[in-house]
């Protein structure tokens, strides 16, 4: 048994945990490629086949409750660890769930079934005429959920719900369901096996939650009656037996605090077929690790097995969340993530307090993924205590904990949890506390949170004072015993310690590694000698002229070592400033300083411009050029001003190494948080600077384009340029595009000169939301042409249905992914490319329907089914000229170019954009050398009055051209029809032009289309036959098809095979494996 645990963070080490206490092999999936990896099925799966994984624990959040997971492991024979796929595929999509609750007589909220369009949502508000909930159909945790009291706000609600939900769960639909005021979030924890046994563990309440994000949760719930938690507890043991549940799970209910106001006393609300965050309190009360139980695989045990008597009275989890807190324009609580690096961290202890986390000093804080640090838990025990004590009891310890709960480096809601549990209601057993509860509290505060006693930023920096203080009486003890002692010259985290207690070392010997900044420093020993103590362990963060270490001198190198060590600390002493200049000047370019700014850009679901480059580099250094530019503003500004609000100069570049795969490339980013992303006097030289390291190295550039062309604001450049008409930026984009291959990325305006840039790319990538134009909103207005928002001037969908858009992109992450995808597909790689294709070639046989009139799906039937599976169809222009498809895919492993027609548009017919689209591909595909595979199944070109209205005769001649001019390979495989001087163009010039031209059987060759060949070729005869043209006609055309289908035509040499499809792939490779071995080497 071997388990791949596709989590990270404190819930894939308790799972790593009980994988060891119970004797199992496992792997925990490593975080290079980012939050994307660990949603990315195929990914998943296919790490977990390639090496040997027999089940997939997917832990909390994430792929947890995911059918289609479940079901891709199953069909490649891979345990998944949770409810069967089947079961997560009924209790995962909430309208399936309360159809399956109604079965089990439960009580449940009137809802509206999936809601396809906002007018089936209005008609259903119609019909109730009250207020209601929009909720996503999948997934949880609080996202993609929103409560409408007016029919005006339902169709705002109703947008932003789907948006919400497809980028949480890949899955935009929604439904609405009636909204049960003032009520409580109870949920019921079970726990089932294969035989159809089901037990529960107790109920929890969830009701103190901000905005459908839980804060703090209670085991049991002090405010229910036995009755109702005893019905609860049945219902959901009722509904997990219906449903043959299997491993963890919780059924989750609304009590209304007033039922009297209501139809019933509660309400089936969902099922969450996933271990919860909260289920540390279920462990607390009963005494029990339930990931055991998650873990023991074989599930005829869990129930069996499983002997529970609870320990506690009560338990209470806090979430302590890294976040900050500002207020809004209305007043409101704005809460966005905080980031940066945990400097102090020191959890609270006690008996009866448990802290689950895996947050340390040093470690970096990202916005990447969910803002928990940490889980704090208390409980309390009986001792004889009368009952309605001990929750009061429980919420002091909760108070006392968090109080001591101390951390410096980013913003926690350690206070707002302090005070939340400091409110009467709370306290006293939150009998009146509803899910809207806390929300009415902050606003009843003024949205003010103050400080918990003795937690204040000021107190805790005095500690680190105080400890800062015995690091110089350590020195001085040193110093005294004859030692020496061992400086680290700058702050940093300590990477590598290399040295013990009793080690003997040699002067100049590497002793430690820290890491400021992300940058190693090499710390050596000063002197040859033994050390004597070592003060400090790896992942410390320690700060400039800390003592790491003492060493005694050895009697031949004391003098050298005396005078080693003077003009070391001499060296340290003249550098030493200026470091921590330099250092704290690169802070303000970074987004820990400039938190505002950045959690403004969060709420609009956009990433910084250094979140972009991350995105690209993973866990590789990026090696930033010219960071500590500002704006040239210096005559109308101060310099501290610039400094801080003008960091870069607006303008990112470097270079780096793309994660996974490990090619160098480099990268600029505009940053619309700077002056709009405006093009400044000298972000114009580092761009220029950028470009030229780029050519010399021949590195492929990615470019994320955001902003607004150029910046008249930048005033003292007028001392030195006029119109800066000489600047030589964008033929440098030429000169690179000709040489390495160029990526523009867009996710909001992008207007003249950062326009001018996209365009001089390969390929253009743009999210939904972006728009793109020569000239923005004020160049239009002040050309007197009108006024216009800057989403009315070429927006994405525009812009993608007339080919300026390659790739339409949902999300920033996603382009940045499809961006990295072509460099790498351009790219010589520094390792073989592990390939797999599961289809069965087989399959290509029935591909092509025999009448030869019927369309098909040339994607799904054919391209889908010849590709490899580890590397996804990536497909240009999709909205452009749709009846060409062109697209970059991997067979083998190696990089193919596909142009096909689509017998879906025109039947397959090119026509003026189909030919443009062909050039522009044909030559991006020789630029980048890559082979190029046609699959033919055209009728010819388009003809007639309207076709020639678009002005193609020179398009088509372009086309022939563009063919005739490239040196990649080129294999053409027939399809369907092979029509004429479409047919030609579709082998770029002729069929004898590519390395091989072969044809399915389906083939049918003709030098025009058979009807009208035969009406032109035997006019005369047609006519002659009178009233027999009808058959004679019927005849020659069918002659004239027998004589065109492949294994007739192949008789003339005209092409070259007429093959089996299901060898298509055999052929394909052999035709460009020795080419692509030269491409390397000549890329």
């Amino acid at each position: 048994m071997k388990v791949l645990i596709a989590n990270r963070g404190e819930v894939a080490a308790r799972i790593s945990s009980a994988c060891t206490s119970l004797g199992i092999e496992h792997k925990v999936m490593d975080e290079e490629g980012g939050p994307s990896s660990f949603v990315d099925i195929e990914s998943i799966a296919t790490l977990a086949s390639t090496f040997g994984h027999s089940h997939v624990h997917a832990g909390i959040g994430f792929l947890s409750e995911s059918a289609a997971l479940a079901a891709e492991l199953r069909r490649r024979g891979i345990a998944f660890v949770g409810p069967s796929g089947d079961v997560l595929a009924l209790v995962g999509d909430k309208a399936k769930a309360k159809d399956l609750a109604r079965e089990c007589g439960l009580p449940v909220a009137a809802d509206s079934g999936p809601c396809v369009s906002i007018g089936d949502a209005l008609s259903f508000y119609a019909k109730l005429n009250k207020s209601v909930m929009v909720k996503a159909l999948s997934g949880g945790g609080g996202r993609g959920i929103r409560v409408v009291h007016s029919k005006s706000d339902l169709p705002e609600a109703f947008v932003t719900c789907q948006r919400e939900a497809l980028t949480s769960f890949g899955n935009g639909a929604v439904f609405l369901e009636e909204y049960i005021a003032h009520a409580k979030h109870i949920e019921i924890q079970i726990v089932g096996d294969q035989f159809g046994n089901v037990a529960h563990l107790g109920d929890r309440e969830c009701s103190l939650q901000r905005k459908n994000q839980k804060l703090i949760e209670v085991a049991p719930s002090p405010s229910l009656s036995p009755t109702l938690r005893s019905r609860l507890i049945e219902s959901a043991l009722i509904l997990a037996r219906k449903c043959n549940y299997q491993n963890l799970g919780t059924v989750e209910f609304l009590v209304p605090i007033s039922p009297q106001s209501h139809t019933n006393d509660f309400y089936f609300l969902e099922v969450n077929p996933r271990l919860q965050v909260e289920h540390t309190v279920t462990e607390e009360i009963y005494g029990i690790d339930l990931l055991f139980p998650a873990c023991a695989f074989r599930s005829d045990c869990i129930c069996g097995g499983l002997v529970c008597h609870t320990k506690k009275a009560f338990a209470i989890q806090c979430r302590v969340n890294a976040e900050t807190y500002s207020k809004g324009a209305d007043g409101s609580l704005f809460v966005s993530p905080s980031t940066g690096a945990i400097m102090h961290f020191s959890p609270p202890l006690g008996r009866n307090v448990r802290v689950d986390t895996l947050a340390c000093v040093g470690m970096n804080v990202s916005a990447q993924y969910d803002s928990l640090l940490a889980k704090v838990i208390v409980s309390v025990e009986s001792f004889g205590n009368h009952h309605s004590n001990l929750f009061s009891t429980c919420v002091e310890t909760a108070r006392r904990a968090l109080v001591q709960f101390q951390l410096i480096g980013v913003d926690t809601n350690i206070d707002l949890l302090y005070a939340l549990l400091g409110v009467r209601d709370v306290a006293k057993g939150l009998s009146d506390v509803d899910t809207g509860f806390v929300e009415r509290w902050l606003e009843d505060a003024g949205y003010t949170i103050p400080a918990a006693p003795g937690r204040s930023k000021q107190a805790l920096i005095h500690r680190l004072n105080t400890e800062e203080k015995s690091f110089k009486d350590r020195e001085k003890d040193i110093r005294e015993n004859g030692w020496t002692p061992i400086h680290i010259p700058l702050t940093g985290t300590i990477e590598q310690l290399a040295i013990k207690d009793g080690d003997s070392v040699a002067k100049g010997q590497e002793i430690a590694i820290i890491l400021p900044m992300k940058m190693e420093h090499v710390v050596r020993s000063p002197c040859s000698g033994i050390i004597q103590a070592v003060y400090v362990t790896p992942k410390e963060t320690v700060s400039i002229n800390t003592v790491i270490a003492s060493i005694l001198p050895s009697l031949d190198s004391q003098s050298s070592s005396l005078l080693s060590t003077q003009n070391t600390q001499e060296i340290q002493a003249t550098n030493r400033t200026d470091l921590e200049e330099s250092n704290l000047r690169h802070s303000f370019t970074l987004d820990a300083s400039r938190e505002k700014v950045i959690s403004k850009l969060h709420s609009k679901n956009l990433l910084s411009a250094r979140e972009k480059i991350a995105l690209l580099c993973g866990n590789n250094t990026f090696f930033e050029y010219n960071a500590l530019a500002i704006a040239a503003q210096r005559t109308r500004r101060s310099i501290k001003d610039l400094i801080a609000n003008t960091p870069a100069d607006g303008f990112i570049t470097g270079i780096s190494q793309l994660n996974v795969s490990n090619i160098p490339f480099a990268a600029f980013a505009y940053d619309v948080t700077v002056l709009a992303g405006t093009q400044g006097f000298w972000n114009h030289k580092k761009l220029d600077r950028l470009l030229d390291v780029a050519i010399q190295r021949k590195l492929p550039l990615i470019a994320f384009c955001d902003g607004g062309g150029g910046r008249p604001g930048d005033v003292d450049a007028l001392t030195v340029a006029h119109a800066g008409l000489d600047l030589e930026s964008w033929s440098q984009m030429g000169a690179l595009r000709r040489r390495s291959p160029c990526v523009g990325v867009v996710s909001g305006n992008c207007f003249a000169g950062n326009a001018a840039l996209l365009g001089c790319c390969d390929l253009i990538i743009a999210t939904k939301d972006s728009s793109i134009g020569m000239g923005g909103p004020a160049m239009v207005e002040g050309g007197g042409l009108g006024v216009y928002k800057a989403n009315e001037i070429g927006p994405a969908l525009q812009q993608s249905r007339n080919g300026t858009i390659d790739v339409l992109a949902d999300t920033e992450t996603e382009a940045a992914q499809w961006a990295k995808l072509f460099v790498e597909l351009c790219s010589p790689q520094p390792e073989p490319v592990k390939w797999e294709c599961d289809h069965n070639q087989e399959l290509l046989r029935s591909a092509i329907p025999l009448n030869s009139r019927r369309v098909y799906d040339i994607r799904a039937t054919v391209i889908g089914i010849l590709i490899d599976t580890t590397t996804p169809l990536f497909e240009l222009q999709r909205d452009y000229a749709p009846g060409i498809i062109t697209a970059l895919v991997r067979i083998e492993g190696i990089p193919i170019a596909i142009i096909a027609n689509n017998a879906s548009h025109n039947g397959g017919a090119i026509d003026h954009p189909g030919a443009l689209k062909m050039s522009r591909f044909v030559s991006l595909c020789d630029r980048r050398r890559i082979p190029i595979i046609t699959l033919c199944d055209t009728p010819g070109f388009m003809v007639g009055p309207e076709a020639e209205k678009s002005g193609q005769v020179k398009a088509f001649g372009d086309l022939f051209v563009a063919g005739e001019s490239i040196s990649v390979p080129v294999i053409t495989i027939v399809l369907r029809k092979a029509v004429g001087l479409g047919a030609m163009a579709m082998a770029l010039g002729s069929l004898h032009r590519p390395q091989c031209t072969v044809s399915w059987p389906t083939g049918e060759f003709a030098g025009m289309g058979v009807e009208g060949a035969v009406r032109l070729g035997f006019k005369k005869e047609l006519k002659e036959a009178g009233k027999d043209a009808g058959k004679l006609f019927e005849r020659m055309v069918e002659e004239a098809r027998v004589g065109g289908r492949a294994v007739n035509a192949g008789a003339f040499c005209e092409f070259d095979a007429v093959i089996d499809p299901k060898d298509t792939r055999k052929w394909i490779v052999q035709g460009v494996r020795g080419w692509n071995s030269m491409r390397e080497s000549r890329l």
